[in-house]
């Protein structure tokens, strides 16, 4: 517990510093600036952006890509509620209500709403995110640096491959179970995919502690 605390407090300080606010402020005002544009996308802004960010400290590097991260997601919310042109499968839900507000008048109001409801979501996945991977960082270093540097290569690439097939299998049927299902479908999707994420996870681990 005094590591997972003195990890959460090394990463707090880095965050909260002058430096980290400031490449997080203009990693969310490039992000929405490219996002806003119809069909550019959370992973495009990201690709064209990154460049950006060779030159500069890891730590503060990786704030401002999770500014642009952030900010692309915002961004492509605004064309979604004044146009009625979500450029992603993530925007069209806000673009049912939105957009109708827009037209009543009422914009800023869907674009407030859109920011703060943006802004929560994000803070309490975020804690929720960082609490399980310091949990299991430290509930399980022991046993993966246990592991040949082989298998821990192996490992980390089926993490990373499963978070990518699986972000792109929820983009791709996200918007199809919504239309046929409403939010139901939207999260029976979300729930399968994270127990196929889980079992293959599963299965990975129990093949590398053999090696």
């Amino acid at each position: 517990m005094d590591q997972l605390l003195q990890n959460i407090a090394l990463g707090l300080s880095v965050a909260f510093s002058l430096e980290g606010l400031l490449y997080c402020f203009i990693g969310v005002f490039l992000g929405t600036l490219v996002g806003v544009l119809p069909g550019i996308g959370i992973m495009a802004t990201l690709a064209m952006l990154m460049p950006i960010t060779f030159h500069l400290d890891p730590n503060y590097a990786l704030i401002m890509l999770g500014g642009i991260y952030y900010g692309a997601s915002y961004g492509g919310s605004t064309a979604s509620i004044l146009m009625n042109l979500p450029g992603t499968a993530t925007s069209a839900v806000t673009g049912l209500d939105g957009y109708p507000m827009a037209k009543q008048g009422r914009a800023g109001q869907a674009l407030f709403m859109t920011a703060i409801a943006s802004f929560v979501g994000s803070i309490v996945g975020v804690i929720l995110l960082d609490f399980a991977v310091q949990v299991s960082l430290v509930s399980n270093q022991h046993l993966v640096y246990a592991l040949r540097p082989d298998a821990r290569a192996r490992l980390n690439t089926i993490f990373m491959g499963t978070m990518f097939l699986g972000g792109a299998a929820g983009s791709a049927a996200a918007a199809p179970a919504w239309l046929a299902f409403g939010w139901p479908g939207t999260v029976a999707i979300g729930l399968a995919l994270a127990g196929v994420a889980t079992v293959l996870q599963s299965l990975a681990w129990g093949r590398t502690q053999s090696c």
